[in-house]
């Protein structure tokens, strides 16, 4: 009887440890504020995968190295960038492509309406209060600069 105890005993703590082990590997998830982050390998790459809803700002510090924002595209397609505190833009490069604001438009920012911005947007520009806005993304896509 004392075996039967034993090996039943033994069966239950493994099945428990099982258990939990098994609701670790899907806690790779880390809550950050009202996201979610998600950490993982991709064979010997480590991948971060972020949560985030259309036109919310995503920052990444990545130590020493240049800190890049990913932004996701607004309903209309559109990346709002707001002016940096210097208030200069030079350098600005989008999804690896520079961006001369000092030759866009200015024009204001019409809204968005099921998908389409309600005057038409075919060029990148800037807003009357200086905030480049980058067209013609991914709607909820993301968008690093």
């Amino acid at each position: 009887m004392k075996k039967n105890q034993l090996i039943k005993s033994g069966l239950i703590a493994i099945t428990a440890i099982g258990a939990i082990a098994s609701g670790i590997n899907p806690a790779a998830a880390i809550p950050y504020q009202s996201a979610t982050v998600y950490k993982a390998m991709d064979g010997s790459n480590q991948v971060v995968v972020f949560s985030g809803t259309a036109g919310s700002k995503i920052s990444v510090n990545l130590g020493s190295s240049d800190k890049p924002t990913a932004r996701l595209a607004g309903s209309c397609g559109e990346v709002r960038i707001s002016p940096p505190s210097s208030g200069d833009f030079t350098g600005l490069k989008v999804d690896g492509m520079s961006i001369n604001t000092s030759t866009l438009p200015s024009q204001t920012l019409p809204s968005c309406v099921n998908g389409s911005f309600s005057e038409a947007r075919t060029t990148n520009f800037k807003t009357p209060n200086n905030q480049v806005v980058i067209v013609g993304k991914t709607p909820g896509a993301s968008c690093i600069y």
